[in-house]
């Protein structure tokens, strides 16, 4: 299964659902909400999008096969190491590709070793969960 997947982590905007109905009045006021509908609409072309492709295809966008076809002038994102097409993309309102602050960033944790300790921690927490170990 490795390199068969995208990770899209996105941002739709703030969305007017039953969450919200626990914040102060006064906060809730100078929020700018996108529709659910259209928030709907932005999550269905991520993760229909050939513009978000696992890294398998290591650059080869001619034939990707899979996705909806990016159109004229679209392109294949960039990820979240700065590569476009690695696979792990994080994507703001506008389903635009992160910046480079976030991309820093997310650099910083990955030199830290947060990655690994997220995966030791899910792993943990799956086998404690189920009695089951992951391979």
């Amino acid at each position: 299964m490795k390199g068969k997947v995208s990770f899209v982590h996105a941002y739709p905007g703030t969305v007017d659902t039953p969450l919200l109905n626990y914040l102060p009045r006064d906060m809730y006021e100078g929020l700018t909400f996108v529709p659910i509908e259209e928030c709907g609409e932005r999550m269905l072309f991520l993760s229909t999008s050939a513009m978000y492709p696992p890294p398998s295809h290591a650059g080869d966008w001619t034939e990707l096969g899979e996705g909806v076809v990016i159109g004229e002038g679209e392109s294949v994102a960039t990820g979240t190491n700065g590569e476009v097409g690695s696979g792990v993309y994080s994507i703001g309102q506008d389903c635009e590709s992160a910046g480079e602050d976030v991309r820093v960033l997310l650099k910083g944790l990955r030199e830290k070793g947060v990655v690994e300790s997220v995966w030791r921690h899910t792993v943990g927490e799956w086998e404690r969960i189920t009695g089951v170990g992951i391979v």
